[in-house]
Order: C-alpha cells, then structure tokens, then sequence
C-alpha cells in the first residue's frame, strides 16, 4: 500500500509540476512587413547609390518563448525576392533571397540563399550557411561562412 501512494504522490505532483516547467506560449507567427523599397547610399555598401525593391514579400517571422515568456529565437520562412539597383548605371539583379534563417539573442543563421549586410564596404548575395552577429543599428558582422558568394557591388559597378 506504501508503494502504491507513493507513486500516486510522484504521478501527482509530476501532474503538477510539469505543465509549468513545458510551458511557454506558443509560436506566434506574423507576416515580415517590408517597405516599398530601402536606398543603399553611396560608400557605405558600394562605391554607387542603390535602390533595393521588394518585388515578392511572402516572408514569415515565427517567434518562439520560454515558460516565462521570453523569446528564445525567431525563424524566418517563407519566400522573398529581391531587386537591387545601382541608380547611376540603372543595372540591376533580381535575386530570390528566401533563406530560410533563424536568430538567437544577437545571432543570425542563413541557410540558403540570402544577402549579407556587412558594417561597410560590400554587399555579398551568399547562398549557403552564414553565421552574423547583428549590431544595434542592424549592421551585420559575418562570424563563419561556409557559402558561394556573389559581390553585388562588383556585379553591378
């Protein structure tokens, strides 16, 4: 009889406890709003003005939180296609930038193809796995790459 009230006692207490400990909120998932188009100025990525327009926005951020409501990481899914033009030539290249990539605290992970945004001085279409740290102006440090990259810069200067 001891044995038995002892695992009704771990089974309740089990009951108890563990709904706190796996919980969190669910996922939430919200559509990436982008804007009309984004100016690339002049000595900051490329030696030439930019424009990158947004020409397919079927991208999706899903948020994911602790037991205590704490985000944990964000992921990225979707589709995202991408114009980028130099303003003074007016070349330019669609590329599908569709990732997917996740982000962990200050953290992004691109698997797939996407485009780099490094503090200064190039502009990097990479397709493959590309790990960044991001500042507080959204600048984005590469920490590895393990990719095939393509300089837009170059590409289109």
């Amino acid at each position: 009889m001891k044995r038995y009230l002892c695992v009704v006692a771990i089974a309740a207490a089990t009951l108890v406890l563990l709904p706190g400990l796996a919980s969190g909120a669910a996922p939430v998932r919200e559509p990436l709003v982008f804007p009309d188009e984004l100016t690339l100025s002049a000595g900051v990525f490329c030696d030439w003005e930019g424009v990158v327009t947004f020409p397919v926005t079927q991208e999706y951020v899903t948020t994911f939180f602790d037991g205590a409501g704490n985000v944990t990481r964000m992921m990225i899914t979707g589709r995202l296609v991408v114009t980028v033009t130099n303003v003074e030539t007016g070349e330019d290249v669609t590329l599908n930038i569709s990732g997917p990539s996740v982000q962990i605290d200050d953290v992004l992970t691109y698997h797939g193809p996407s485009i780099v945004f490094p503090v200064e001085g190039s502009l990097d279409f990479v397709h493959g796995r590309v790990v960044v740290t991001v500042d507080s102006e959204g600048f984005q440090h590469p920490v590895t790459m393990y990719r095939t990259t393509t300089d837009i810069c170059a590409l289109l200067g």
